[in-house]
């Protein structure tokens, strides 16, 4: 008898340390395809009145939406579980707009501030600055606001544009400067700005200068847009300093990227502005699927950034949250049916 428990004690343990050998979640969720049925969905959230760019979007812990606008200096908060009436956070005059928008501590976020208008794809160089927007001060029942500072200027940036955080170093902002077709750091302890790289691949081409435009880090690669040559780029870098340690390559060409989000496995939803379209980038097939949209449709006018949401429905069903400008060709056209919008896209549970 005592043999007997001795025998089923050391199965035991065997078993439990097969459970433990198991991959860990993030593991799992790595190694997951999403099941795509395309054209994928597109859900309304909010549309903004006529003449209104939803330039880029960050997702608050508690599942709210902190969107810019490009065609006014505003900051917005977007509920997409109740659908209320977006809430003004901040406007920041004499700017002509907001661009980039990234999250440093919980619930602080950095935002590009500028003149740029979309009106006359006319750019006031050395207009951009960075701000803080501490949330943590935020309670529209208190009669509470945010807490707005300005972080420095750029003076030396010819256009800014989008902006992420570095993960292993959350006092530091990299942000897209698509006219130097360059990337310029902002550390927020000391002030301090410097322009961290430089490259070729990065560049503008064409009439209307845009080059690198959204840009995020996973692992030690930076990862980035060009709008004008339509290039999906990864650039390796020192993922605690933004540096690059070599050289840039190409992964796709997806026309006309804008901005961008990245899932759990480094693969790319990427918001196509100029061509209507969401595109799924697998980063190690170098592979491309239009999710969603296209340059006829009508379903997704003008993506301009995305974002994962970050509760547990938007996780269960993979909640992309997407905004939009309304449509490129509405101002170039100078006709303005629709305004700019946030929508969300279900890509499939497990892909963050």
């Amino acid at each position: 008898m005592r043999l007997y428990c001795l025998l089923i004690s050391l199965f035991s343990i065997y078993i439990t340390s097969l459970v433990l050998a198991l991959p860990t979640s993030q593991s799992s969720v790595q190694s997951l395809t999403p099941p795509y049925s395309l054209p994928l969905s597109v859900h309304l959230i909010h549309e903004f009145l006529p003449k209104t760019w939803v330039e880029n979007i960050a997702v608050r812990q508690n599942g709210r939406l902190l969107v810019t606008i490009l065609s006014t200096p505003d900051l917005y908060q977007v509920d997409p579980v109740n659908h209320s009436a977006p809430i003004l956070i901040h406007t920041f005059p004499p700017a002509l707009g907001l661009l980039g928008i990234t999250e440093g501590a919980l619930d602080h976020f950095y935002v590009v501030v500028g003149n740029f208008s979309v009106f006359t794809d006319v750019t006031t160089q050395g207009s951009f600055s960075l701000w803080e927007v501490d949330m943590t001060t935020f309670f529209p029942r208190l009669n509470t606001s945010a807490t707005v500072t300005k972080v420095t200027d750029l003076p030396s940036a010819l256009q800014l544009n989008g902006a992420t955080t570095l993960p292993q170093h959350r006092s530091l902002i990299l942000i897209a400067d698509p006219i130097a077709g360059a990337v310029w750091r902002v550390n927020l302890t000391d002030s301090q700005v410097l322009k961290v790289i430089d490259n070729p691949l990065m560049k503008p081409s064409g009439t209307l200068p845009l080059g690198i435009n959204g840009l995020k880090v996973w692992g030690q690669s930076l990862y980035f847009t060009n709008s004008n040559t339509g290039n999906f780029v990864r650039i390796p870098i020192d993922p605690s300093k933004g540096t690059a340690t070599g050289e840039a390559s190409i992964i796709a060409t997806n026309g006309t990227g804008d901005d961008f989000q990245l899932d759990a496995r480094g693969n790319a939803y990427i918001a196509s502005d100029f061509v209507n379209e969401l595109t799924f980038v697998d980063v190690k097939e170098k592979t491309e699927t239009v999710l969603t949209g296209g340059a006829n449709s009508t379903i997704l006018p003008g993506p301009t950034a995305c974002a994962f949401g970050r509760t547990r429905k938007d996780r269960e069903k993979g909640g992309l949250y997407i905004t939009t400008s309304g449509g490129f060709m509405e101002y170039q056209s100078g006709v303005f049916p629709r305004g700019g919008s946030v929508v969300r896209v279900d890509v499939g549970k497990g892909v963050y």
